[in-house]
């Protein structure tokens, strides 16, 4: 509990200057198959240089913007044809964020949380959930939340306070039925058009996932949630980590194995600390890495 509080009180004093996305202009997106993936930033901001202790000035001034890693806070809604959604996290749900704001607009221009069928969430930091929360109660009234096994019954053993308010709120329908290597049920009538698979992303926290969305036709996407929180700091540096990542030697495999898969396959990834578009196509570039953000498709 007391590691969420500081992450969470860290992330609002880190993350200044923030800058709200503008609704008059189209959502970033990537079409796979049938589906839309659209990212749904809630604030955009950046990190400072102790978050990275492992990094000396230097170095972090060498790939800062004004002293500060640019970031964001954001999530991803799959939209199928059927008119269904998935969401992928759901950032704090800061009061003056856009994510609400961002979701209407994703959805055609208007709000409709009882047409998020699935929320499949990366690991229980509140900064991918908070959203899901309005005040106490839930927001998406149709909504099945589910996460990993080791990351709901790590956080429910620690009988952390925010993930308490979450099981209060969506009861049942918030559970870690998630499992490593094997495809997440879909709403009916979806699966075949696209499957989603649960990809071990353990180390930033004891059960984070990534999630490979895949077609029909064998286009791909990874969601990759917090592998990385400073894309242009960490691709190129790899084995640099945040202060968040709470066992750091397997936040650094699972970051190579994912990355390296990323790579090798030709898979755009989105991250949920990537700054807009969030989504892009990574390439090996000696010991490390190169992110080249999408063009809108």
């Amino acid at each position: 509990m007391k590691h969420t509080i500081l992450l969470v009180f860290f992330l609002l004093f880190t993350m200044t200057a923030m800058t709200f996305a503008q609704q008059s202009e189209p959502l970033p997106q990537w079409k796979i198959g049938e589906a839309t993936l659209f990212q749904i930033q809630d604030t955009a901001g950046g990190f400072a240089a102790n978050t990275f202790s492992s990094v000396d000035k230097a170095t972090f001034d060498k790939y800062a913007t004004d002293g500060r890693i640019p970031s964001s806070q954001t999530a991803y809604l799959l939209k199928f044809d059927s008119d269904k959604y998935v969401l992928f996290d759901a950032t704090s749900g800061t009061p003056n964020g856009a994510f609400t704001a961002n979701l209407a607009q994703a959805m055609g221009g208007k709000f409709e949380p009882e047409k998020v069928s699935q929320v499949l969430i990366t690991h229980l930091h509140g900064d991918h959930f908070g959203g899901l929360l309005n005040g106490d109660a839930r927001r998406f009234p149709n909504a099945k939340v589910q996460c990993s096994a080791p990351e709901y019954d790590h956080w429910i053993k620690q009988n952390n306070a925010g993930v308490g308010r979450l099981k209060k709120a969506y009861g049942d329908d918030f559970s870690g039925g998630v499992v490593f290597d094997q495809a997440v049920a879909l709403p009916g009538g979806d699966e075949g058009k696209i499957t989603i698979k649960a990809i071990n992303a353990v180390g930033h926290t004891p059960g984070q996932t990534a999630f490979l969305i895949k077609s029909g036709g064998g286009e791909k996407l990874l969601v990759i949630g917090d592998l990385l929180h400073a894309a242009a700091l960490q691709f190129p540096l790899p084995e640099v980590c945040a202060s968040f990542d709470m066992d750091k030697a397997e936040a650094v495999k699972s970051r190579r194995r994912i990355l390296d898969m990323a790579a090798d396959e030709n898979i755009p990834v989105a991250g949920m600390h990537f700054p807009s578009p969030g989504i892009g196509f990574v390439k090996k570039n000696g010991d490390g890495y190169e992110f080249t953000p999408i063009q809108e498709k």
